[in-house]
């Protein structure tokens, strides 16, 4: 927790918690941050790994399983058994995600690279969402969302996006 408090501030943190607690509550999940906090350059690789050979949806699975894991069962991602487990459970094969982890260099590369394109946009936590115009508005610039953010919020992006919600016309 003592990381949180620097990096958001005791105050706003305070003001965090119950809203996360009530957004999560509102799927069934608990919310809590009680588990370790240190490097997760880890997961970052076995999250490119999973995008580079198994595609987007296999990696936003992973993510929503390691985001499980860190923040609703207060397990630590650097921690490799974690982190194979959490690919087991998106569907990855978990002897190929052990060798990836087994291997400090593997996918480096793309995580400095997706470092660098995070520091240019302003990134400052997770998750964050990226939301680009429709080819046609060209000279429109991505739309960001920081956070768990409500359901409107995302759909306001969408559409602003210039991209029709489903069953929308």
């Amino acid at each position: 927790m003592e990381m949180y408090k620097e990096k958001f501030g005791a105050n706003r943190l305070a003001q965090m918690l119950p809203y996360m607690e009530k957004t999560f509550a509102e799927v069934g999940l608990k919310y809590s941050l009680g588990g370790l906090t240190g490097s997760t350059m880890a997961s970052h690789r076995l999250s490119e790994w999973a995008r580079e050979e198994y595609g987007l949806d296999k990696q936003d699975r992973l993510m929503t399983e390691m985001f499980d894991a860190y923040f609703c069962n207060e397990k630590f991602l650097g921690d490799h058994d974690v982190l194979v487990e959490a690919a087991t459970k998106a569907g990855l094969p978990s002897d190929k995600a052990r060798e990836i982890l087994e291997v400090e260099g593997n996918y480096i590369h793309e995580v400095e690279t997706g470092v660098q394109q995070a520091r240019q946009m302003r990134v400052s936590g997770v998750p964050f969402f990226v939301f680009h115009p429709a080819a046609k508005d060209k000279g429109q610039r991505p739309i960001t969302l920081s956070g768990a953010q409500p359901a409107d919020m995302f759909l306001d992006a969408i559409e602003e996006c210039g991209i029709d919600r489903p069953g929308h016309v």
